[in-house]
This record gives structure tokens, sequence and C-alpha cells, in this order.
């Protein structure tokens, strides 16, 4: 067994055995110690815990690594499941992976209960019950389609050690899935990955709403300018989301332009070749018919208009903001502003013509580095030299402001919401902060699968034959991040159960002597 295989395992475990803990921890403050009030919801926060716990115990009982290759998906067990035979570990398997699912499904039931008792009376705990058994029939399906698709573990180390024959798999057992175009695959993976976008999208609806209805304007703000104001601060905040979906090419722009993997795929989402210092782009549309100069001018165009959006979307927040302090200001002052704001951009649309090189000179470079490439039929054009002053100047101007530009947005936006909310005289102190904590404990969690997206990574590296290495197996277990920090953030957020926590740790460190046991017993009376 190599170095690095017995140090993955052992982080692995510690990160299992860790989240056990918490969850069992948060699954005995949920059972004995939740307050009255909260005893229909709590019903929720256990099955959050029972299903993270069961996850990682899963996790820790397996020890898994995950291979791609082509069709298949291969998991290799370490964990002590072995002692028990194959049969032992493709169920934990199974149980483990249909959860992961089923913890997204739970997210949205439980903004939707955040959503609907502020509008009518808690549910009774059989209809909480019901829907939560219907929340669950979607990976419940996946769970028994997963042991009709699983494959023979002989035929599975086949696969592996065909593609990776110095691969050590001693005493490990292997399983997986060799085709997984089979339809039953194809709907175990559209039920645990396409939902994931729209709920989410969901969840942020309903989080809006949540807040809506827990604060109200400043009532030195009419309710038109409030309803004005806050239609436009979510537009600009979904707004300014959208452009996350660039990281998609400049993911395949680092890709090609580190030399790691080169494919015609890659060059349709980064929209142009990365060669060295040049950056090459082929076009197939239809400026063809017009010749050279209309396709340049078209992308010389569409390209600066980027880093305007992102300038005029600061423009805007900044806009928000002002009014709400001054009067709003006069149209012609308002141009001559966005004038000043376009300028940059403008700029850089005149240098980028100057920086262009001949059409020739790019398909030499092109064909010299890819002569494989299909360029029949296409125009290509670019920059030869990307370290000339005009091209770092325009480069300055699109992606330097990127991440200033995004801190200024949060700040001018976070600033725009405690100018409009002030607390809902309507609800009670004690209401107000019981919804608060839920909403914070929530949020926080449905951030927490982000971390997913390391074992995304590693496992498209590694599918796209662009670097095969055993560390990038075990990044799968990053998952393990979300039902270790789940419980953590309910136990932290939810000021019920952080006291109980403390008193239980207060009563822990009171019985090492007689001394710490004075001190909690004069806490306890005072």
């Amino acid at each position: 067994m190599n170095g690095v295989r017995i140090l993955m395992m052992s982080l692995h475990s510690i990160l299992s055995l860790s989240g056990c803990s918490f969850n069992l921890l948060l699954i005995y403050v949920v059972i004995f110690h939740s307050p009255s009030r909260i005893k229909t919801y709590s019903i929720l926060i256990l099955n959050f815990a029972i299903t993270d716990f069961v996850l990682c115990f899963s996790s820790f009982f397996n020890l898994l690594r995950f291979v791609p290759i082509g069709d298949s998906i291969i998991w290799i067990s370490s964990g002590p499941c072995r002692i028990f035979g194959y049969t032992a570990c493709l169920a934990s398997y199974n149980i483990g992976m249909h959860l992961v699912s089923h913890s997204l499904y739970s997210l949205l039931y439980s903004f939707s209960y955040r959503y609907y008792i502020l509008l009518r009376s808690a549910p009774k705990v059989r209809s909480v019950l019901i829907f939560l058994a219907i929340v669950y029939s979607p990976s419940f399906l996946s769970l028994i389609l997963s042991f009709r698709m699983a494959s023979p573990s002989n035929l599975m180390r086949e696969i592996l050690l065909q593609h990776f024959p110095k691969y050590d798999v001693q005493d490990t057992l292997i399983g997986g899935t060799a085709d997984m175009q089979r339809v039953e695959n194809q709907l175990i993976t559209s039920i645990g990955y396409v939902p994931v976008i729209p709920f989410y999208i969901a969840i942020l609806i309903i989080r809006r709403r949540i807040i809506k209805k827990l604060e109200v304007v400043d009532s030195s703000l009419s309710d038109e300018t409030k309803s004005i104001q806050k239609q436009f601060l979510k537009a600009l905040t979904f707004q300014a989301l959208i452009p996350v979906c660039n990281v998609v090419a400049l993911v395949a722009y680092t890709i090609e332009q580190l030399n790691i993997y080169s494919h015609p795929i890659l060059d349709y989402v980064a929209i142009f070749v990365p060669i060295g210092d040049s950056v090459v782009w082929i076009s197939g549309g239809p400026c063809l018919l017009f010749g050279y100069t209309s396709c340049l001018v078209s992308y010389n165009f569409g390209m600066h208009l980027i880093s305007h959006s992102l300038y005029s979307l600061l423009y805007s927040f900044s806009y928000r903001y002002y009014i709400l302090g001054h009067p709003a200001p006069k149209l012609r002052s308002v141009l001559i502003v966005l004038a000043l704001v376009y300028s940059p951009s403008f700029l850089s649309l005149i240098l980028s013509f100057r920086t262009a090189s001949p059409s020739d000179q790019m398909r030499d470079i092109l064909l010299q580095n890819f002569p494989n490439y299909d360029v029949q039929g296409v125009l290509i054009g670019g920059i030869a030299n990307m370290q000339k002053v005009e091209t770092q100047l325009i480069t300055s101007i699109g992606y330097v402001p990127v991440i200033p530009f995004y801190i200024a947005i949060l700040i001018i936006r976070k600033k725009i919401i405690n100018k409009l909310n002030s607390v809902d005289s309507s609800l009670r102190h004690d209401t107000k902060n019981i919804q608060k904590q839920f909403l914070k404990a929530l949020t926080f969690q449905a951030l927490i699968p982000v971390c997913n997206v390391v074992a995304l990574v590693a496992y498209t590296i590694e599918q796209l034959n662009i670097y095969s290495h055993p560390i990038l197996d075990y990044a799968a277990m990053s998952v393990l991040l979300v039902p270790i920090l789940t419980p953590i953030f309910s136990l932290y957020f939810v000021s019920a159960y952080r006291k109980r926590v403390k008193s239980l740790l207060q009563l822990k460190l009171g019985s090492v002597g007689p001394r710490s046991l004075a001190v909690v017993s004069t806490a306890s009376s005072s």
C-alpha cells in the first residue's frame, strides 16, 4: 500500500467519522431538546441529520475512489465493507449515492416549508411526513435502479486494469457500471443532476420571498418607491450572477493555454484557440458571406461589449443606491455618466483593430500547431502577439476590474438592502428571530454543495483523458464536506440547539474536577 493511498484513506476516515459525530449530536439535540414551537419543523432537521449521518457512515464503510473510463464508472473500495464482501460494499455505495440527491430535494422542501408557515399555520406532523415521503420517492427509485445497473466486479476490474495496468488494487473491492448509456443509468443521472439548477433557482426565489415577508421598507419611502426599488434590485442581483457562466469559457481557455488538452469542443466553449502568445478565432458564421473585415468587426464589437456590460452593471447598482438619498438625476446627467462609463470599452474597441493580425498569418499559426484541424469553409483571424502594449491595455480594461467591481457591487447591494429594509412590526420579536435563524442556516446549507465542484473538476479532467492520478480518484471525498458542514450550521445558527450544545460541553468539562463543577453550578444558579 503506497503512501498516497494511506494518506487519503486516513483523511477520508477522519472526515467521515467527524461527520458521523456531528450528525449524531444534532440527532440527539433535535429529538430531546427542540423547543415546542419548532417541533414540526424539527422533523425536517432530523431528516437532514439522519441523511447526512448515513452518508458519512457509508463513506467510512466504503472509503471509495472513483475512476471514470469512457462510458464506464468504476469505484474502488478500501473500507471495512470488504470484510462483508462485494454485496455489502455495493449496497453501501448505492445507499450513499441516492442520499446525495435526496438531500437536494429535502433542501427545496425545507425552504418551501419556511415560506409556507409565514402565510398559514404550521401543518400537522402527519402532513409533513407524507410530503417528506413524496420528496424521497425519486431518490428511492434511483436506489432501486442502481442495483439493476451494477456490473459484475470481475468485469469492472478488467476494464480498470486494461486502461491503468499499474493501479494499486491490492486488498480492494472493485465495482461500478460498465455502460452509463443504459436507460436506467440515464434515469438515475436525471434524478440526481438534472434538477440541480432549477431547484437552486427555486430556492433563491423562495428565500427572497421569505426575506420580503420578514422585512418591510423604511416608512420614509412610499410603497410605490419600495416596489420599484426591490424589483430593480432583484433584477440587478440576478444579472450580476449571470457572468458566472463565463467561468466555463475561462476554464476551457486555461486548459488549452497551459497545453493540458486541446479539442474542438473546448474551442467552441472558449470562443477562440489560445496558442502560446497568440489568440486565434475561427469563424463559421454568416459573416463569411461579407468577407474577413466583416467577421473581424463583428468579433471586436462583441468582445468590447462584454467589458461594457460589467462597467454598466456597477453603474446601475450605484444609480439605485444614489437615488435612495438624492432626487433622481436628470436624463442628460445619466447619459453623460453613461458615456464616461462606456469610454474604456470604446478605447478597447479602437485598439482591437490596431492589434488584429492578417488572416493568412493566423491560419499559418493555427495549422502549424494543429495540422489536423478542419479549417475548410471558415475564416481565421486573431492576434499573433498578445504581449504588445495595446493588447495588454485591452486585457486590463476587460479583465482586471472584474474582482474589484464585483466586490463593490456586493457592498453597494448590501447598503441598498440596509436602506430599504427594517423589522416587520406584524411579527413577534421571537418569531422573527426564529425565522431568521432558520433562513440563515438554510442559506449556508444551500451554499455548501459548491464543495462538490472539486469532485466535478476531478471527474472531468479524467473523463476527458487530460490527466489521471490516484489523487484525482480520491477527490470525490470532497462531497463529504456537505454532510459534515450541514449539521454544524444547524447547531450553530439555531439558538436553542446552540445553547444546548454549550450546556452539554459545560457539563462535560465540569465532570473533570470539583472546581469545574463549582463553576458550572455557579453559572446555573445565576
